[in-house]
């Protein structure tokens, strides 16, 4: 009776301490070992605003003919690049011509007048009056001329300066009236960007702040 008394003992405390070693890796497996978590950021942080606008040319011109007649010539495209004093377009030239012709002849005649009446004058054969009036006629004969000369220059429109063809407004053989666009010619050399801003950024813009924000411009293929 003792021996099975002290087997039943053994088999208890075997079982108690089977038992504590369960429960104990069972504690083990369940302890969760603490981590150190903080936050990342950037101490600079951006905040972008994105705005669509216009490039265009910071120097660009409707170019016209200062007088009217057929437009016979259109001697570029649009796109094209020029250099200043490049023929752009000639209008019709003939009647301008001929009004050139007939300036210089009556110059000529009225140069001729008055050599006659200075020679005459200087031999008491010609009054002063008559002297006076021939001048006049060939003064206002120099200004007759160098206006011809002038109109039939403006019969041909050169680039007044380096730049590239725009917008061709008319076609060849039309007949263009002084004034009349014909194209715009751009100059490339520095342009500028127009676009809209909401009014709250710009009374927000401080132009004396440091490090201020430099924009961004990103062109469209």
């Amino acid at each position: 009776m003792k021996i099975i008394k002290l087997t039943l003992a053994f088999a208890s405390s075997m079982l108690v301490v089977a038992c504590g070693e369960v429960s104990q890796e069972a504690e083990t497996s369940e302890i969760i070992k603490p981590v150190k978590l903080f936050k990342v950021q950037s101490e600079n942080v951006k905040h972008f605003r994105s705005f669509h606008g216009e490039v265009i040319a910071s120097n660009q011109a409707d170019l016209s003919f200062k007088v009217a007649g057929p437009l016979i010539e259109v001697a570029v495209s649009e796109g094209d690049e020029v250099k200043k004093g490049d023929l752009l377009a000639q209008l019709d030239k003939t009647d301008y011509q001929i009004q050139v012709d007939l300036a210089e002849a009556n110059y000529k005649l009225s140069k001729a007048q008055y050599d006659r009446v200075k020679a005459a004058a200087t031999k008491n054969a010609a009054t002063a009056s008559q002297l006076d009036e021939a001048a006049a006629g060939l003064s206002q004969s120099e200004i007759n001329l160098k206006n011809a000369r002038n109109q039939l220059t403006y019969t041909r429109l050169d680039a007044p300066y380096d730049g590239t063809v725009g917008i061709i407004y008319v076609d060849e053989q039309e007949f263009i009236g002084a004034a009349r666009p014909v194209l715009n010619l751009l100059s490339l050399d520095t342009i500028d960007l127009q676009f809209n801003i909401p009014s709250d950024i710009v009374s927000a813009i401080d132009p004396n702040q440091k490090n201020m924000t430099i924009p961004v411009v990103r062109f469209d293929a």
